[in-house]
């Protein structure tokens, strides 16, 4: 079903897709990459707008189909666009099919990977046992809006953390850092990394920071000295414009398609009190991450190894929407990875310690679900502010019982000893 109305969009309706976030930015930067005209890439020094830069212009002309009003950018890494570039080889519409098949494919790639450890059950192979989470993926509503505009939450977000988890599951950490350090292509989706790093730390464990660490400096000197200090100073004042464009409703996306906390409680106050509220707002997210840390790292003084790795991806991956200054609906696709490790036993020896966040996952499963559907159907009655708010509900609920492991294993502990 996800497959025909890729190929009828992309064959028969292509101007339904033309304003789609793949074809807009990922096409036209992978096309830039590959005719090596980085000059165009990001806007001129001094810019206030992204409307009529070289970017723009240029994907107006490869785009026959897209709307005069619409404005397109690129706020991501100089050399990720070569990411793109043997996509942009083909037509358009080809493009953007080639781009969908290849994601689908990484989403399923994700879902093996979640489901191997080394505590699981040898039955059945991971490709058998990725086909039930794999189903359950495409339809988390934003997954299938990642697969269906392109954007690119499961390649740079997904996929870097399910492949971490599994490196980590086999002990091999450095090289799990160094996946980690993939998420700077998309940086938002940093926080998981994090926690992942923190719960390695508590039992003395540097590896994992190590490879992160040399990951992200190997990441930054490649665009620094492939493409030279200049464009990188281009992507650098990019971004500071797009965090201008982005706080004012009238120049950047949809209001309720921000599913940020920190963007929807700004957003909830009149315009005149938001730049006197934004470091406050902020601060409040930085407490959120601390809380969640805290909470990590007491539960790690009782779980064994294995578990609190999956603790620390699932609060990360929490803790996301809660936290983060931008964040779309689309992103929350990364949500799957804690989903599926909330879901799965974790070990057929043992009982879940994640059963209590199953029902606080339904929850949530539902309502992300039918906030895109209104947003489609009935756009002026949602408001990310109630979505942002229980993703906060779940975010605490999730993270509060563990708060009793280190009691709960002391006293078992005496009890052994008595």
């Amino acid at each position: 079903m996800v497959l025909t109305l890729f190929l009828y969009c992309d064959l028969k309706e292509q101007a339904m897709l033309a304003n789609s976030d793949y074809l807009m930015t990922f096409h036209t930067a992978g096309w830039i990459a590959g005719h090596g005209q980085w000059q165009i890439l990001y806007p001129g020094p001094g810019a206030a707008t992204f409307h009529g830069e070289p970017f723009d212009l240029k994907a107006h002309e490869l785009l026959p189909f897209l709307k005069d009003y619409s404005v397109a950018e690129y706020m991501y890494m100089p050399l990720s666009a070569f990411v793109f570039a043997p996509f942009a080889v083909l037509a358009p519409n080809l493009s953007l099919l080639t781009f969908q098949l290849f994601s689908l494919l990484t989403a399923f790639i994700c879902c093996a990977l979640l489901g191997v450890s080394k505590a699981e059950s040898p039955k059945g192979s991971a490709v058998g046992r990725a086909v039930l989470p794999f189903l359950a993926f495409l339809v988390f509503l934003p997954a299938f809006l990642t697969l269906w505009i392109g954007q690119v939450g499961i390649i740079f977000g997904l996929f870097p953390l399910s492949l971490a988890y599994f490196l980590l599951m086999k002990k091999k950490d450095f090289a799990a850092g160094l996946t980690l350090a993939l998420l700077s292509l998309k940086p938002q989706l940093l926080v998981p990394a994090l926690f992942l790093v923190f719960a390695r730390l508590t039992v003395k464990k540097v590896s994992l920071l190590l490879g992160l660490v040399s990951g992200l400096v190997a990441i930054f000197a490649a665009n620094y000295l492939v493409l030279g200090s200049k464009l990188f100073g281009q992507w650098l004042q990019c971004l500071a414009l797009s965090d201008r464009i982005y706080s004012d409703p009238a120049m950047g996306v949809p209001v309720r398609l921000a599913t940020s906390l920190p963007r929807a409680l700004l957003f909830s106050r009149p315009v005149e009190e938001r730049l006197f509220l934004k470091p406050f707002i902020y601060a409040f997210a930085a407490l959120l991450i601390v809380a969640g840390l805290i909470v990590l790292w007491r539960a790690c003084k009782t779980l064994p190894e294995e578990d609190q790795v999956r603790l620390a991806l699932i609060l990360g991956s929490l803790a996301l929407p809660c936290v983060v200054p931008h964040m779309f609906i689309y992103d929350l696709c990364v949500l799957a990875a804690a989903a599926y490790l909330i879901l799965s036993d974790g070990s057929p020896t043992k009982e879940s310690p994640f059963r209590h966040i199953r029902p606080f996952l339904l929850l949530l499963w539902l309502a992300v679900n039918l906030y895109c559907i209104m947003v489609m159907v009935v756009p002026d009655w949602v408001s990310p502010l109630f979505l942002c708010s229980l993703m906060l509900l779940v975010y605490l609920a999730s993270a509060a019982p563990f708060l009793k492991s280190k009691s709960k294993g002391a006293s078992q502990e005496r009890g052994a000893g008595s």
